[in-house]
C-alpha cells in the first residue's frame, strides 16, 4: 500500500487528531496579539489556515460540524446574498471590501467553534484566550514604561503618542468577572495570578483613554456579573437613564463647546451628545468635530430618500453616501474623501447597504448568538456553563454596543478576541467539546 493512500485512511487521520489536543489551545492563545502584531492579510490568511486545519481535523474525527455554528450563520450569510445581489455592477473593490466585512466575522466566529471543538478543556481554552489579551495589555503598556513622561500630559495627547488602546483587555476583564471567585475552577488560574494579570488589563485599558472601550466594558462587566440574566428590558432600560443622568451631570460641570472638554477624557464623555447628533445643519468647524453624527444623518438621508425597494434592500455591497464635503479620515491630507463606503455606526452601515431587511436580519444574527448565554446564565447549577453563559451575554452586549458606536463587529481586526471567544463558547454551552478522556488530556496539556 502506499504512502498517500495510507495517509488518506480515516482510522489513522482520527488518531492523529486526537494524539494532537495541545495546538488548538495554543492557537486560540498566540491568535490574539499575532493578529493585532501581523499586517491585515496576513492575520487573515492566519485565521484561514486555522480554520483549513481545525475543520480537516474534525471531519478526520468524523465528527460533522454542528447546528450550533451554522444557525448563527445564516443570517449573516442572508445578509451577505441581499447585499451581494442588490449592488451586484458596483465597483469591484469596494463591492469586495464590503462583502469582506460581512464575511470576517463568521470567519472569526468558525476559528474559535472549530477550535473548541479540538480542545479537551473548556476552562484551559478560556484561560489561553485570557493569557493572549494579556500580551496585548502588556504591549500597550511597555509604551508608558519607555515613556514616563506622558503621565504629565493629557488624554487626548497620549491617545496620539500610544493609540486608543485595544478590546482584548476589555474581553480579559470581562473572563475575570464572569468567573468571579471560580478563577481556579473555571479559568485553571491560582487567585494571585488572576488579580494580577486583572490589574495589568485595567491599567492597559485605563491608559487607553477611550469613551468606546469604557462604555462597553461597564456594559459587558455588568452582563458578566450576572445583571442581564433576567428581566434584561427593565434592566437595560434603568441602565439606558443612568448613563443619560451621568452624562447631563458631567454637562452641568463642564461647557461641551469649552477647548478643555475636547482635551479631557470626561469632558469628552460630557460631549457625547453634540459627536453623534444626527443633524445635517452643522457649519463645517462643527463637522469635523461632530463627524459621526453627521456621517449617520448623511447616511440615514439618502437611505430615507429613495423608494420602496430602497427601504427595504438598500443600494447593496459597493453603495457609498455622499458626505456633501471632503473629509480626511486618516493622517494624510491628500486622502480626503466625499463619497464615504462605511461609518462608524455598523447599523446604519447595514440598512444603508441591505435596508430594513438586512437590519432585521443583522438582529437575529445577534440574537442567535445572545440566545444560549441567555439560557445558560438562569442556570442554578455551578459547573462553569453558568459563567460561559454570563461572559457569552457580555461578549455579544459588548459586540452590539461597539457595533453602535464604532463599526464594532465588522471592523477589521480589533474585535477577534471577542468573536474568537464567542465561538468557543457557541460550541462548549452547546456541548460539543473534544470527548477526550481526563487520562488523555493531563498527557498532552
Amino acid at each position: 500500500m502506499s504512502a498517500a493512500r495510507r495517509f488518506l485512511l480515516p482510522a489513522e487521520l482520527s488518531s492523529v487528531a486526537v494524539a494532537a489536543p495541545q495546538w488548538p489551545l495554543w492557537s486560540l492563545g498566540l491568535l490574539v496579539p499575532l493578529t493585532l502584531l501581523l499586517p491585515l492579510a496576513l492575520g487573515t490568511v492566519l485565521c484561514l489556515l486555522l480554520l483549513a486545519l481545525a475543520t480537516v481535523s474534525q471531519l478526520a474525527g468524523r465528527r460533522p460540524l454542528p447546528p450550533a455554528l451554522l444557525r448563527p450563520l445564516l443570517p449573516l450569510a442572508g445578509l451577505l446574498l441581499v447585499g451581494a445581489f442588490v449592488g451586484a455592477g458596483a465597483e469591484p473593490y469596494v463591492w469586495m471590501r464590503d462583502a469582506w466585512y460581512i464575511v470576517n466575522p463568521a470567519l472569526y466566529l468558525a476559528v474559535g467553534f472549530v477550535l473548541a471543538r479540538q480542545a479537551t478543556d473548556a476552562a484551559r481554552g478560556l484561560r489561553a484566550l485570557l493569557l493572549g489579551c494579556t500580551v496585548v495589555a502588556l504591549l500597550h503598556l511597555s509604551w508608558l514604561l519607555r515613556h514616563p513622561e506622558l503621565l504629565g500630559y493629557s488624554s487626548v495627547e497620549v491617545r496620539t503618542a500610544i493609540g486608543p488602546g485595544f478590546f482584548a483587555p476589555v474581553l480579559a476583564l470581562l473572563l475575570l468577572l464572569s468567573h468571579w471567585r471560580r478563577w481556579r475552577e473555571g479559568l485553571r488560574l491560582p487567585t494571585g495570578l488572576a488579580v494580577a494579570i486583572g490589574a495589568v488589563n485595567a491599567g492597559s485599558l485605563a491608559l487607553s483613554y477611550s469613551r468606546t472601550l469604557s462604555v462597553v466594558f461597564v456594559v459587558g462587566a455588568l452582563a458578566a456579573l450576572g445583571f442581564l440574566a433576567r428581566h434584561e428590558g427593565r434592566r437595560l432600560l434603568l441602565l439606558s437613564v443612568l448613563a443619560l443622568a451621568a452624562v447631563f451631570t458631567v454637562r452641568a460641570f463642564i461647557d461641551p463647546a469649552s477647548r478643555e472638554a475636547e482635551l479631557s477624557m470626561i469632558g469628552k464623555f460630557g460631549r457625547s451628545f453634540e459627536e453623534m447628533r444626527v443633524t445635517q445643519q452643522l457649519s463645517r468647524g462643527e463637522i469635523e468635530r461632530n463627524w459621526r453624527g453627521w456621517e449617520t444623518a448623511r447616511a440615514l438621508s439618502q437611505w430615507s430618500d429613495g423608494g420602496p425597494a430602497r427601504w427595504l434592500f438598500g443600494e447593496g455591497l459597493g453603495a457609498t453616501v455622499d458626505m456633501g464635503v471632503f473629509q480626511t479620515l486618516n493622517r494624510r491630507p491628500r486622502d480626503a474623501v466625499r463619497f464615504v463606503p462605511n461609518f462608524h455606526n455598523g447599523y446604519v452601515f447595514v440598512l444603508v447597504k441591505t435596508g430594513l431587511f438586512g437590519a432585521a436580519l443583522f438582529i437575529w444574527f445577534l440574537w442567535r448568538l445572545y440566545q444560549p448565554g441567555r439560557l445558560a446564565a438562569r442556570q442554578d447549577d455551578d459547573a462553569g456553563r453558568r459563567s460561559q453563559g454570563r461572559l457569552l451575554q457580555g461578549c455579544v452586549a459588548a459586540l452590539s454596543l461597539s457595533t453602535l458606536i464604532w463599526f464594532g463587529l465588522f471592523h477589521k481586526v480589533d474585535l477577534l478576541p471577542m468573536m474568537l471567544t464567542v465561538g468557543f463558547l457557541l460550541a462548549t454551552l452547546a456541548g460539543t467539546s473534544s470527548p477526550t478522556s481526563t487520562s488523555t488530556r493531563g498527557a498532552h496539556d
